[in-house]
């Protein structure tokens, strides 16, 4: 996972710079080439944000918890019919 630092590196400039940067800050006096870089850089390196890094942790617990409960009602001979489609559609949603 790629942080600030690593865009900051390869882009030559400070972290400051490139956090100003991804979020937006009108203030920030550099130019349009020097944005440009910093974003193509981060997409190179796949850099998400905390807060997308967050929601893709929660969905993937909250997932792990729904199957987890599938296979405990299937064990059980008790599985929903709509529970399938469910879990299909969510095993879609997360490729």
């Amino acid at each position: 996972m790629a942080t600030i630092r690593d865009i900051a590196k390869n882009a030559k400039v400070s972290s400051s710079t490139v956090s100003r940067v991804l979020n937006k800050d009108s203030t920030l006096s550099v130019s349009e080439e020097t944005k440009s870089k910093i974003i193509m850089i981060a997409d190179e390196l796949g850099y998400q944000t905390m807060r997308k890094r967050k929601y893709k942790e929660l969905k993937n617990k909250n997932t792990e918890k729904l199957l987890s409960f599938h296979f405990r009602l299937s064990s059980k001979n008790r599985t929903i019919p709509i529970f399938f489609h469910c879990v299909r559609e969510l095993k879609k949603s997360l490729r």
